[in-house]
């Protein structure tokens, strides 16, 4: 898919939402960021499916 083909969304979170976010990406891959190939997009992706879902 080319990038001109991709959606783009806004989402505006609160600073309390971000650290959130941030504790949800080290508790599920670790600190260290260079072990593991996920992206922020997805990482910001499966964050918000798991608040949906919850």
């Amino acid at each position: 898919m080319a990038e001109s083909d991709k959606v783009k969304t806004t989402i505006y979170m609160t600073p309390e939402t971000w650290d959130r976010l941030i504790l949800y990406i080290r508790d599920k891959y670790g600190r260290d960021t260079k072990a593991t190939s996920i992206t922020i997009e997805e990482a910001v992706k499966e964050f918000l499916e798991a608040r949906v879902t919850a």
